[in-house]
């Protein structure tokens, strides 16, 4: 082949690179997700320092269950998400009882928690299942409220054999807030007693402000 001949032939074609901006949407794009993750591992991580925190649970406890002095010998655990919240609080062990404070967003949600027959209270799976359910009334700190009478369900229970107790009650008031108190006594067999829940809820002024 002549010269003449190569010339006239075009030259090989290079190979096409991968474009830039491919590169660039894929690390940045995995960047992203790597930043996302490091964020929401943050905030997880400051949430469940939240959960454990006094000075942070104790003020959120005080707007559902109000109270002059932080009650001696309690502990409490929770926090508040979408609206809503969760609290665990542990009496001295003397009074051999817990109670679970909820905040919900809307009456409805509230409602729920006292119907023996929603989902909240007919259980997934087995969590959450009560059984015996009695509809009813409970008179404290100067007020009737209703409350809803229990036994939790255990999957591995007889059918005779006793449940833990538990009672849960109306504790909004006439306030903006939809607060519902659950009583959980350490015990199994003999049903929440009107003046056990008058007992564990002393330290606190329930219908102040509301």
């Amino acid at each position: 082949m002549s010269e003449t001949d190569w010339g006239e032939q075009e030259p090989p074609a290079k190979k096409k690179r991968v474009p830039s901006w491919v590169w660039w949407g894929c690390g940045g794009g995995c960047l992203l997700v790597l930043l996302v993750g490091v964020i929401v591992g943050i905030l997880a991580w400051t949430k469940a320092r939240e959960f454990v925190d006094p000075e942070k649970v104790w003020p959120n406890v005080a707007e559902m269950l109000p109270f002059d002095e932080r009650p001696a010998g309690w502990d409490a655990k929770g926090g508040s998400f979408f609206g809503g919240g969760m609290f665990m609080l542990e009496p001295p062990p003397a009074l051999n009882a817990s109670l679970i404070v909820m905040r919900f967003r809307t009456q409805g949600e509230l409602d729920a928690m006292l119907d023996p027959d929603s989902p909240q209270n007919t259980g997934f799976l087995g969590v959450g299942k009560i059984r015996s359910p009695e509809v009813g009334k409970l008179e404290i700190q100067g007020r009737e409220v209703r409350c809803l009478r229990y036994e939790h369900w255990r999957p591995d229970a007889e059918v005779d054999e006793p449940g833990n107790p538990g009672l849960s009650f109306d504790a909004s008031g006439t306030g903006s807030i939809h607060v519902l108190v659950q009583i959980l006594p350490h015990r199994t067999g003999e049903p929440v007693r009107d003046e056990e829940v008058r007992e564990l809820l002393a330290p606190f002024d329930l219908w102040r402000g509301r």
